[in-house]
């Protein structure tokens, strides 16, 4: 009697276990195992819709990776769907909810599990989409940059190649398209949570032109090597190198161009700063012309600033007639000196040309100045001369006067022929010293000059 006592109530023990164990099974097939976290919510002994109620009642976090401004790392933003996005979205964990060891269900009271889910669907508002897109990072112009080339950039005055670069440019229609099919793939349940854009980005050409570049590196540096000098006149020369020089130049697809929006101040205030009257100053078209010319050479070179002259009132300035005229023949090298439509006497010249952009503009300009025992400085040289007449447009004296003179040189032993094209002047007319010396006793001031080729 005892025996069977004992064996109905482990019997009774047994089937109340049996019981529990398979109530658990029934149970755990509509419901989460205890300790279970669904995208890191609480979900133990939920059923699938309270489940899913839960997880689904925060917005749904989607991932974007984009390149940084420069291109060379990544950043995320997270899109947040019913709250970035208006959005009707519902995860679902059916197939995590089956996926559960309901066997073993007991177990599930001594360890975590952390499930994630993935799967949702609804649907979204095409315009909150739309404007949300619109605000991405990638698409901020501070933060593009669009590719580049390898190319020659400019670094404290020295030329440097640049390897290609595809920087970070992704074209607006191409990464609207991209988002809107990947929260559209995701609300089918058909997507991923996670969305990376950089083999989206524009890249650039890589093409192999170092051989190039090294070309056009060796044949750019001289010129922003050398030094510009400008005559202003006589006694005041202004160099123009380094810095100065190099800021009106600008680099466009591996050449050099002048920048006129440099240019032209750094003019102005050059004329404004030597201009010796309202009816006596500097041409400011002639020297933009000139220097434009020499800021591109790629050796030093000499520019004369020319002057002009105009009446501060309505009459015209009268230019005083001598009777006397020098007439300069730059094809012929020659100089010819009349006096009441005589010929006195010619000579043999050397003067600038337009290979070193010496060349003085063709025209007719008047003497302003006369000097015996002068010294002409430029960025190369210092020479002495005996006899200096200078002239410029105006017939009036003026201490600014000799900005362009004739002179004797004594460096030299031969005149005339071919010597200018091989050995120019630095810009003015070089005579013998006995016929400048002739030609400066004949002349005064306002004798016209007529320039020619």
């Amino acid at each position: 009697m005892k025996k069977t006592k004992v064996l109905i109530t482990v019997l009774a023990i047994l089937l109340l276990l049996a019981g529990g164990y398979l109530g658990g099974i029934l149970f755990f097939q509509s419901h989460f195992l205890p300790r279970t976290r669904l995208n890191s919510i609480d979900v133990s002994m939920k059923s699938l819709e309270e489940a899913e109620d839960l997880i689904s009642a925060d917005p749904i976090p989607l991932t974007l990776v984009e390149k940084n401004s420069n291109g060379n790392s990544t950043v995320k933003e997270v899109l947040l769907l019913g709250q970035d996005v208006k959005a009707e979205a519902r995860y679902d964990a059916e197939s995590l909810l089956e996926g559960q060891n309901i066997f073993t269900w007991f177990t599930s009271f001594f360890k975590d599990s952390d499930l994630t889910c993935k799967k949702a669907e609804g649907s979204y508002d095409e315009t909150s989409l739309k404007d949300f897109i619109g605000k991405l990072y990638c698409l901020q112009e501070r933060n593009i940059k669009e590719p580049s080339p390898a190319h020659l950039e400019i670094n404290e005055g020295i030329l440097t190649a640049v390897e290609a670069d595809d920087g970070s440019l992704i074209k607006e229609e191409t990464l609207r398209q991209q988002v809107t099919a990947f929260v559209k793939a995701f609300l089918e349940g058909s997507g991923t949570d996670t969305l990376d854009l950089t083999s989206f980005y524009e890249t650039a050409d890589h093409s192999d032109i170092s051989v190039y570049l090294e070309q056009q590196r060796e044949k750019l540096q001289p010129v922003l090597d050398k030094t510009v000098t400008i005559v202003v006149s006589e006694s005041i020369t202004v160099p123009l190198a380094g810095r100065d020089m190099q800021d009106m130049l600008v680099l466009k697809d591996n050449e050099l161009f002048v920048d006129e929006d440099k240019l032209e101040p750094y003019v102005k205030a050059l004329a404004d700063k030597y201009d010796i009257s309202e009816t006596l100053y500097i041409n400011r078209p002639s020297l933009r012309s000139s220097l434009r010319n020499s800021l591109l050479a790629a050796t030093n070179s000499t520019v004369y600033a020319s002057w002009s002259t105009e009446s501060s009132s309505s009459s015209s300035t009268e230019i005083p007639s001598t009777g006397k005229l020098i007439d300069v023949d730059y094809s012929e090298q020659t100089l010819r000196y009349y006096e009441n439509g005589n010929l006195i006497f010619s000579s043999d010249i050397v003067t600038g040309n337009a290979a070193t952009y010496t060349i003085i503009d063709y025209g007719t300009y008047y003497v302003q100045r006369k000097k015996q025992g002068a010294t002409l400085r430029g960025s190369d040289y210092t020479e002495y001369v005996d006899f200096w007449i200078g002239f410029g447009r105006s017939g009036h004296y003026s201490d600014g006067g000799g900005i362009l003179g004739i002179h004797d040189a004594s460096w030299r032993s031969e005149f005339g022929g071919d010597i200018w094209l091989s050995d120019p002047s630095h810009g003015c007319v070089n005579m013998p010293r006995d016929n400048e010396e002739r030609l400066y006793n004949a002349v005064d001031i306002g004798t016209e000059i007529h320039i020619h080729e």
